[in-house]
């Protein structure tokens, strides 16, 4: 049996699809924690109990377990000096794998490197490269020097751009470069019944702000979209906690045409995937990002993409993707968003080709094949 050792953030539905794509018969996958206190995803804890093929290990939360206990006992544990490094190390001390990948840098990468005078020379080692590990963190002097040390001694290296293959390289990395693949989307079908995009009549936005996010913007350009055209409807997602005193008092100003979901209280992937469905227009805003899944949801489900050219969206347009890569302020957000508005012809030619260009790249059984060539 193929040995695999996947350190990564179990409450991330993204280390849940990645986990999905590479199962296979000759597969056990083990499974580290990156992160302290933290739950593991209920899709995860799903696949944990049909699949016993995939192993805790480490000092793993419990399944079920409420984030304050959790967190009791991560503190426990950290008082006795026994913290993610300590952890890692002592199980490799124990365990020898044919493979070990971080997924992600600034918590799964940083762990591989402080254990990599444990890792055999037999074993292959891959990290992938999360959204922004590199294209922000990388501007950072402490943050920098350990994104060089890890890349200058990993095997292998995956990203989700062009761009970021780029970085690595520049940031010291000489080992082989794995296939570009959407580290945790694969192709969600729309519905048998699924609407035509201009005869929509809902915006949806991402509304994120903290460190890496432009929700404030897209809070701005809703409130002028709301105010010229009423006939437009708005849904936001993911509103921060920075934000969520902006974007109650927009939902006062429009109770009737503005709904919103808060971070703290997030919608299910599920119902997500609806409202993008029901969307004529998507939009994306922030300081530094990777492809965005966001941005594929949408496109697979016909709401023509809005996306700040601080992600890699733009190769997607080069490969035959509809719609609109622009810069950050919300001069630039806003007149986009009012082109595809008033433009029915181009918002039904995105559907088209979006829809297209996702199943010919991103289907399941596709992106399956190439996750699992990772471990050959």
């Amino acid at each position: 049996m193929k040995k695999i050792l996947i350190i990564g953030m179990v409450d991330s539905i993204h280390t849940f699809h990645w986990i999905e794509r590479i199962m296979a018969d000759d597969t056990i996958v083990y499974l580290f924690s990156s992160r302290k206190h933290r739950r593991v995803h209920p899709e995860l804890v799903t696949l944990l109990q049909v699949n016993s093929q995939i192993v805790l290990v480490g000092a793993f939360p419990l399944l079920g377990l409420s984030p304050y206990w959790s967190f009791v006992r991560s503190f426990i544990l950290k008082a006795i000096g026994v913290n993610g490094s300590f952890l890692l190390r002592r199980h490799l001390k124990k365990k020898k794998y044919e493979f070990i990948h971080a997924l992600e840098i600034q918590h799964a990468g940083y762990l591989m490197l402080d254990a990599f005078d444990l890792i055999p020379s037999t074993s292959k080692t891959i990290v992938t490269n999360w959204g922004s590990d590199i294209f922000y963190f990388s501007q950072f002097p402490e943050h920098r020097q350990k994104i060089q040390a890890l890349l200058k001694r990993v095997d292998c290296y995956s990203a989700e751009c062009e761009r970021d293959y780029e970085l690595a390289i520049e940031l010291g990395f000489e080992g082989k470069r794995m296939a570009i693949i959407p580290n945790s989307y694969s192709f969600t079908h729309p519905s048998e019944v699924s609407q035509t995009t201009s005869d929509r009549n809902q915006v949806i936005g991402k509304c994120y702000g903290e460190v890496f996010g432009l929700g404030s913007i897209i809070l701005e350009c809703v409130k002028m979209i709301l105010s010229e055209n009423p006939q437009i409807e708005v849904f936001l997602y993911s509103v921060t906690k920075d934000l969520e005193k902006q974007a109650g008092t927009l939902k006062n100003m429009y109770p009737s045409r503005l709904r919103y979901f808060t971070a703290r209280n997030p919608l299910s992937h599920e119902d997500l995937i609806k409202e993008f469905a029901r969307s004529r227009i998507y939009v994306g805003a922030s300081r530094s990002d990777g492809i965005s899944t966001s941005f594929l949801e949408a496109m697979s489900q016909g709401a023509y993409p809005v996306q700040t050219d601080t992600s890699c969206a733009s190769e997607w347009l080069q490969m035959g993707c509809v719609g609109s890569v622009v810069g950050t302020t919300k001069d630039e957000i806003y007149k986009a968003i009012n082109s595809a508005l008033q433009d029915d012809e181009l918002v039904n030619r995105a559907q088209k080709e979006n829809s297209r260009v996702l199943i010919e790249t991103t289907d399941f059984e596709v992106l399956s094949e190439a996750a699992k060539a990772f471990y050959s």
